[in-house]
């Protein structure tokens, strides 16, 4: 029987680069649409429709092809207009290569319904190497699997992660601004978030879990492409942690 999550939507926003990518967004949809009574938006970007994933994704699961000629994936700029489509109090942005416990949401979802406005559903973020990853997606996505290999994967983004899937009051994301728009392609963006949140004074909660990221190549779109971006996004993100001091 599915768990019940009828007050919250999840966004799904991807730009597919890689094979695994493809993979993997079918898994993480799949997984949450047959685990979860719930609504799913996945928006997906490309030169063209081959309709691929379309095809594949459950007819229950609300798809939107947004033809997009830039290289580079404004992903912060899209999220924008996706948030505009939630109907529901609460909120979940996912990204295509996340799996967490299904314990983990469900406690999640319990903080924001007792008041938080945002939740972390993990404490901890792992990358699955490229070995275990094919392995759990080759034995029917047994998590158990994960959970046996957590000590050969690569811990990522100590002490404290951000990235990878949050939860929150729709009313808070709006109210706070929503995406810092002055993030171009991959990279910071989560931390900026973070501490935007913060200084709103939000009551942000996280649960203690893993959440395993299923490896995949590092494209255009997940690695930071040129010095010079990588350099403006530093300065914007000690923009917004400087005002939490100030």
């Amino acid at each position: 029987m599915k768990i019940q999550l009828k007050d919250l939507t999840f966004l799904v926003i991807t730009k597919l680069d890689t094979i695994e990518r493809l993979e993997n967004t079918i898994h993480i949809v799949d997984h949450l649409y047959e685990n979860f009574e719930t609504k799913i938006i996945v928006w997906e970007f490309a030169y063209w429709n081959n309709g691929v994933l379309q095809s594949i994704l459950s007819d229950k699961v609300q798809y939107q092809f947004i033809k997009d000629l830039d290289p580079i994936f404004h992903r912060t700029r899209f999220l924008n207009s996706m948030i505009d489509l939630v109907q529901t109090e609460f909120v979940s942005v996912w990204d295509v290569d996340v799996v967490i416990p299904n314990e983990q949401i469900i406690k999640a979802i319990e903080y924001l319904r007792n008041g938080a406005d945002v939740v972390y559903p993990f404490d901890h973020f792992y990358d699955t190497t490229d070995d275990i990853r094919r392995w759990y997606l080759e034995n029917s996505n047994n998590i158990d699997i994960l959970k046996a290999c957590t000590k050969y994967m690569n811990e990522l983004y100590t002490p404290a992660p951000v990235g990878g899937a949050f939860m929150l009051r729709t009313s808070s994301y709006i109210n706070s601004g929503k995406e810092n728009k002055n993030y171009y392609g991959w990279g910071y963006e989560d931390g900026d978030r973070y501490y935007k949140w913060v200084n709103y004074g939000f009551n942000i909660k996280r649960i203690k879990g893993p959440l395993y990221h299923l490896s995949h190549p590092r494209g255009l779109n997940s690695s930071i492409p040129h010095p010079d971006f990588g350099l403006q996004k530093k300065r914007e993100l000690f923009n917004t942690i400087r005002k939490n001091h100030e």
